[in-house]
């Protein structure tokens, strides 16, 4: 009804900004509300599964990420690295968190160098009689329309916030395959330790059985059979805490590839992740690292983004002008008319923000520098830390458990002649356990130094050729 009154009538003065404000309002977004439900929640992380990714291409979509996609065959299974390539890529917490920074960095680039609001004033200089005299001012952003520096320097600014979240996601998938890597590596060593102490558990209780016998034959000591059961505890007390640590070691695994902690893929791990291509990754130039490393490619980002900051300071030195038509509302006429408003900054404001902001460029660079020196001598580092550690692998605990092994087949055949006692027997078996964990402690040590060497090259061993 009013509407229809409204119509029928000549607008008064004390109408006409309501109304406008409505017709303005009216424009505004709304967002619905998305309220958490917990039990969606819990039933959502329950039900991923890797092999239910639609497209794993578009997982990261960036270049030159030295990461192959897994296949959709790799994908049905656990044992693969691409298994848990995929579930980096799609649920390790960094690698979402950044994904969202880089979605809202992109819808944030629609926004960015468009015009200024637009201005809405009203005046009366009686408010007892409002149709006496009523002013509408209404002004816009003209060097926002006229996209000017100002409006440049924004865009620029947008795009290069879309480059630095871009390169942020691309470090966190990164980052992830590793974290993914590494976690699956350190079960694999746990489980091969696990097996290692059930296997001489067994070995023990066997042995055991007959030290037992002889012990009831009045051939051994109590003490010699009381020795023999603390063996057993004692593996039996390693068998707890390796387990211990297999539990522990799972969780990290779930959490890193985002997997539900009771999902039958986190038990695939085991030895076999131990085992060593003995491959080398090739010499890398600094070229090569500031193109392809992902932390590298970041840091270029940041060094962007401080001078896409430089220049929007640097804008800020252009006036600011904004126009318009003015509306008067008279009782007996309307009167239009235009307005130009122009701002200009106070003289040397601007200079020192852009001083600072050079400053603040100059840092971003000299940080590129130091991390570029940094990943030099890593890979350096690196590369003599992987060697020494496949030699102590291959040719100090390898041999050392070889003799340990020997030495322990050769005092058991004694003690079951008789000719030995109980307590050199379980010294020598003391030693075999620790030479044997001494072997799966150094095949992790080097695989893991292969995967941060392959990190700080910043490619993997199969992305580039190798030399044997």
């Amino acid at each position: 009804m009013f509407a229809v009154w409204s119509l029928a009538r000549p607008l008064r003065p004390q109408f006409c900004l309501p109304l406008l404000i409505l017709a303005l309002g009216a424009a505004c977004a709304s967002v619905p509300p998305a309220p958490l439900v917990d039990a969606e929640l819990a039933a959502g992380l329950q039900a991923r599964d890797p092999r239910l990714i639609a497209d794993v291409a578009d997982l990261s979509g960036l270049e030159p990420l030295a990461l192959a996609r897994p296949t959709v065959e790799e994908l049905a299974d656990s044992h693969s690295e691409g298994f848990w390539r995929g579930c980096a890529f799609a649920w390790n917490p960094q690698v979402r968190m950044a994904r969202r920074e880089l979605a809202a960095a992109l819808q944030s680039v629609g926004a960015a160098g468009k015009p200024g609001a637009v201005a809405l004033g009203a005046e009366n200089e009686d408010f007892e009689n409002l149709g006496d005299e009523t002013k509408l001012e209404l002004t816009f952003d003209l060097l926002g329309l006229l996209g000017l520096e100002p409006s440049r320097a924004q865009k620029a600014g947008a795009r290069a916030q879309v480059e630095r979240a871009r390169s942020g996601l691309e470090r966190a998938l990164w980052n992830a395959n590793f974290e993914v890597e590494r976690a699956r590596v350190r079960l694999g060593a746990a489980q091969a330790r696990l097996g290692l102490l059930h296997g001489l558990l067994a070995d023990v209780q066997l042995q055991d059985v007959r030290l037992e016998i002889l012990g009831r034959r009045g051939r051994l000591s109590e003490v010699d059979v009381r020795m023999a059961e603390l063996v057993v505890h004692e593996l039996e007390h390693a068998i707890s805490q390796e387990r211990a640590r297999v539990a522990l070691l799972r969780a990290d695994l779930a959490q890193a590839s985002g997997l539900w902690p009771e999902h039958e893929a986190l038990s695939s791990p085991g030895p076999e992740l131990l085992h060593s291509d003995r491959a080398s990754l090739p010499e890398v130039s600094a070229l090569e690292l500031l193109a392809d490393h992902p932390q590298l490619r970041e840091l270029r980002s940041e060094y962007a983004l401080a001078e896409a900051a430089l220049r929007e300071i640097a804008a800020q030195a252009w006036p600011s002008l904004r126009a318009g038509p003015i509306l008067r509302f008279m009782p007996s006429d309307l009167i239009l008319g235009g307005l130009l408003d122009a701002e200009l900054p106070w003289p040397g404001s601007v200079e020192p923000r852009v001083l600072a902001a050079v400053q603040q460029r100059e840092s971003a660079r000299e940080r590129l520098e130091d991390a570029l020196l940094a990943a030099l001598a890593r890979v350096q580092s690196l590369r003599e830390e992987l060697e020494e550690s496949r030699l102590r692998a291959a040719e100090h605990a390898l041999p050392m458990e070889q003799t340990a092994i020997a030495v322990l087949d050769a005092v058991t055949r004694r003690l079951n002649l008789g000719m030995l006692d109980v307590f050199d027997w379980t010294m020598r078996l003391r030693e075999l356990r620790m030479a044997s964990l001494a072997v799966v402690d150094e095949r992790l040590t080097a695989r893991l130094f292969e995967l941060d060497l392959q990190e700080a090259c910043g490619v993997r061993a199969q992305d580039r050729e190798v030399a044997p």
